[in-house]
């Protein structure tokens, strides 16, 4: 993506590649007009890119299919074909580090593989890094961005 300055001199912006948390997914077909939901219209739109990886993908579709939910089977196949379509599937090893839920260990390992921000509404489950911010923090810090270089179109 290249962006121009009012000097007309061209800056590129790297794409950010994000991992998003399946809460962060549940949320957004929940709440159509939320924070989540316009992290992943970025990710339709082609400005971010989804790291993803075969463990996350088998989450997603195990969670959004619980009847507890009510989420029409369409709207599931919606979300996993723009996983499998435009997801980056990304290979990496386990960590180490301790974790308060082990389920969550997977969202981690993907992003510190990936160098990747990872997107979470459960920020107290995982290790205070920088990397790791709620859906609402990373739509801001995205602002913040856009302003520094213009809006990005």
């Amino acid at each position: 993506m290249k962006l121009s300055t009012s000097a007309g001199e061209s800056i590129k912006m790297t794409i950010r590649h994000v991992v998003i948390d399946t809460n962060v997914v549940v949320s957004a077909l929940m709440t159509p007009t939320g924070h989540s939901a316009k992290i992943i219209s970025l990710i339709y739109e082609g400005k971010l890119i989804l790291d993803v990886c075969d463990d996350i993908v088998s989450e997603y579709t195990d969670v959004l299919s619980r009847p507890s939910f009510y989420f029409p089977g369409d709207l599931i196949k919606e979300w996993l074909n723009l996983v499998t379509d435009k997801g980056y599937f990304v290979k990496f090893g386990q960590s180490e580090i301790e974790m308060i839920d082990e389920s969550d260990r997977v969202f981690y390992d993907l992003a510190v593989a990936a160098k990747a921000t990872q997107i979470t509404g459960n920020l107290k489950h995982f290790p205070p890094e920088n990397f790791i911010m709620n859906p609402a923090d990373f739509l801001k810090m995205m602002h913040e961005a856009e302003d520094d270089v213009g809006a990005i179109d």
